[in-house]
């Protein structure tokens, strides 16, 4: 049986729970008893996991403002709920991730790519660890930009990815032949050239072109999350094509794992992929026609699947791989909040 907390967060607020309930099932990390929690009244922006305290924090919307919740791996236990200073209370806020600093440390800072309430782009927000404001980037984009984006929205989707990362003092990494930091204090980006230009056009706006031009391209889609060299990628197309779930390499080889799996009439859609940080296996959520929903997850050196779970049906979710080998999976319910879902794939 499944042991389910439905979790009160800020109590203060009436769209929230009263306080914490749970069956009669011992929470254990076992696979016939994961642990499952609900979130009321919230919506999914991002989610991190920090090893070694077992914790999972998200970053959601509230009737508030932005909130960060810690969560406790083992049983689902709240351990705390921060209000994010995210400044008037008319910006809004599509995107956010949370910054985990060195392996083993507790959440650094946050990041949010924020609007006003009319949808006009504000910027990339940063935020330390206790939620404090610490700097704006504006939405400037580079003489040659030819996306229809800004460069703020366009780091935004790398930090996404995994191609950037936020420590609480900088977001940064390498992209091509560059390393790009911007500083959380004064939000000014830093970019250093590691090797000279191949072309009198190689710059850093072409390479993002290039590499978000699947992002934002409007004939499809490329959700992606980067690990190391390998990306765990779902696709989805405007022509009304099936989706595919890909393992891509740094040097661009890909491995499908789109098969039928013996239903060959029937199409189905992926979403949310992430690869272990090994290589080994890769999870994604599959919804068929027929509204069912599973967890999938592959062996990467032979594309198939080695485990699957039923789901609830939601319209947004996102995977986190821990470092035991556990899946949290992480859907946003109409009407009702983020459910929070530990499953153990026993592999």
């Amino acid at each position: 049986m499944r042991a389910i907390l439905f979790v009160a967060l800020l109590a203060a607020a009436p769209v929230w729970a009263d306080g914490p309930r749970s069956d009669d099932c011992a929470i254990s990390t076992a696979r016939a008893c994961p642990v499952e929690v609900l979130l009321p009244g919230l919506e999914l922006l991002d989610a991190a996991s920090i090893p070694m305290l077992d914790q999972i924090t998200v970053l959601a919307k509230s009737g508030q403002g932005i909130v960060a919740v810690d969560l406790a791996v083992a049983d689902g236990a709240l351990r705390r709920t921060l209000p994010l200073n995210t400044g008037a209370g008319d910006l809004a806020t599509d995107t956010g991730l949370i910054g985990s600093g060195l392996i083993g440390l507790d959440a650094q800072g946050y990041l949010l790519h924020i609007r006003q309430a009319d949808g006009t782009e504000l910027g990339l927000l940063f935020l330390g660890r206790d939620g404090e404001r610490l700097a704006l980037m504006p939405p400037s984009s580079p003489s040659d930009w030819s996306l229809e984006i800004s460069l703020a929205e366009a780091v935004m989707l790398l930090a996404r990815q995994g191609a950037l990362t936020y420590d609480g003092a900088a977001l940064q990494g390498l992209l091509y032949r560059f390393r790009l930091r911007i500083k959380a204090a004064d939000g000014k980006v830093v970019l250093d050239e590691l090797q000279p230009p191949m072309t009198p056009g190689d710059t850093l706006a072409a390479y993002l072109e290039r590499r978000l031009a699947q992002q934002i391209d409007p004939v499809g889609y490329e959700d992606i999350h980067q690990e190391g060299r390998l990306s765990a990628v779902t696709t989805s197309a405007s022509d009304g094509s099936p989706s595919r779930v890909l393992l891509r390499s740094s040097e661009g080889g890909e491995i499908a794992f789109d098969q039928r799996l013996g239903a060959s009439r029937l199409d189905y859609d992926y979403q949310a992929a992430r690869v272990t940080l090994d290589g080994r296996y890769l999870a994604a959520i599959r919804s068929s026609v027929d509204d069912e929903m599973l967890l999938m997850v592959f062996d990467t050196t032979t594309t198939q699947p080695v485990f699957q779970a039923p789901l609830a049906q939601a319209y947004r979710s996102q995977l986190l791989w821990l470092q035991d080998g556990r899946i949290v999976v992480l859907q946003q319910r109409e009407g009702e909040g983020i459910n929070v879902l530990v499953l153990d794939p026993g592999r």
